[in-house]
């Protein structure tokens, strides 16, 4: 009667099985990072251009690219070099969403709700603006132009034209005022010149044609969508 070996049978299958175990977990971990991959949030690609008038506001304009939920769009500001070097960092500012507006003059945060009111979707032809009020320093330089006011009466024409109050407080006085076709810093009694944050302030109108950079942010990644430089214009 013949007989049949059968020692070497046992070995192959364990390596066969093993193999297979080793393909089914390479499998699992293969479809699990590409889930993870899947689900990550891709920050967008978009060309966002700004447009800055002294007498006019500023526009923030799609010009092409991804289209970016609204409710993920965020702003900042920094100054470039013609301003003075090393002011990049420190002035570097980002914008109150509430006052950046639609065309409607739709929030894109309701300070009150806590929401947006613009469309969801900022699109490539679509527009954003802050107007003339909220241009002023005390609104969208903050970081270079905080309220610095001074007891004491303003000098005329300022309180008559309506000068704007930043500081809390009867007897402060926040004195950069719009006169009515642009903006200009109005002295103290006994001030000889214009506080420092003056020569920074992009109303200035000895700021014209000098530059700042605009940088949108995708609030959900905190990725840079896109920047680009504004020139200051009267």
């Amino acid at each position: 009667m013949k007989q049949f070996r059968e020692t070497a049978v046992s070995p192959v299958v364990g390596v066969m099985l093993m193999l297979v175990v080793t393909i089914i977990i390479a499998a699992v971990v293969a479809a699990f990072a590409g889930g993870s991959l899947s689900n990550t949030p891709k920050t967008p690609s978009a060309t966002i251009k700004g447009v800055f008038s002294q007498s006019g506001g500023m526009q923030i304009i799609h010009a092409g690219g991804d289209t970016i939920p609204t409710q993920d769009l965020v702003f900042e500001l920094t100054l470039d070099p013609t301003f003075g070097t090393g002011l990049d960092a420190i002035t570097a500012q980002l914008v109150n969403r509430s006052i950046v507006m639609d065309a409607n003059g739709k929030c894109l945060l309701n300070l009150t709700s806590g929401l947006s009111e613009v469309d969801p979707s900022f699109k490539p032809g679509d527009a954003l603006y802050i107007n003339v009020t909220y241009i002023d320093a005390q609104y969208l330089q903050t970081q270079v132009a905080p309220c610095e006011g001074k007891a004491g009466s303003l000098n005329l024409p300022s309180e008559a034209a309506g000068a704007s109050l930043a500081c809390s407080g009867s007897n402060s006085h926040y004195n950069v005022y719009w006169t009515g076709t642009g903006y200009q810093y109005d002295l103290y009694s006994g001030e000889t010149s214009p506080k420092s944050f003056w020569n920074l302030a992009f109303v200035n109108p000895n700021n014209v044609g000098k530059t700042f950079t605009l940088v949108t942010l995708d609030k959900r990644t905190n990725g840079v969508i896109s920047k680009s430089t504004v020139t200051i214009t009267a």
